[in-house]
């Protein structure tokens, strides 16, 4: 009677069978994530002042002509806090416009040090499929970045799925410094 599994507790083998593999990420569309409701999570975490000064530049930002230059103060901002994750968001705006190597190599980034210090398990797989879309980027940008290739390679082995083809990227980013 022990060994028998009890109703309640076992999911019947047809309603398992769909299920991804712990860790794996259903699809590598970045999820939505409210730029608004992580700024206001960030904001309970720093002193009052800054608060006020970040809901300053946020309003300023809303109505500024130059975007990009606005996010990209909001970023320092967020970052000078260590709230990562609205620093990551900000950031994702300047590389929409600016479309560099670089400005997406610093958001993926961004979006992966927020993935690795958030504590809440639903916004941590938006954050690393927000990381592994900017990173493609950079990769379609510089196909031979091995920046790029890196974190890209960390994004998948972190949950995105196949972890040996995230691997695969990263002994070739080791093999390729090696020869240098």
């Amino acid at each position: 009677m022990f060994t028998r599994d009890i109703k309640g507790l076992v999911k019947p083998k047809e309603q398992t069978a769909n299920v991804p593999a712990a860790g794996q990420m259903q699809s590598d569309t970045p999820q939505p994530i409210s730029l608004e409701e992580v700024s206001a999570s960030g904001k309970t975490l720093i002193s009052p002042n800054f608060a006020a000064e970040i809901t300053s530049l946020e309003n300023a930002f809303k109505t500024a002509t130059d975007k990009a230059a606005a996010a990209k103060v909001l970023a320092q901002k967020w970052d000078d806090v260590e709230q990562s994750a609205p620093s990551a968001l900000y950031l994702e705006i300047v590389a929409n416009q600016e479309k560099t190597l670089n400005s997406w190599l610093i958001t993926g980034d961004r979006f992966l040090k927020a993935f690795d210090s958030s504590r809440d398990s639903i916004l941590q797989p938006a954050l690393l499929q927000r990381a592994n879309a900017a990173y493609t980027n950079a990769m379609n940008i510089d196909s031979a970045s091995a920046d790029a290739k890196t974190g890209l390679g960390i994004t998948i082995v972190d949950g995105m799925g196949m972890p040996m083809k995230g691997i695969a990227l990263l002994m070739d980013v080791v093999k390729k410094t090696q020869r240098i």
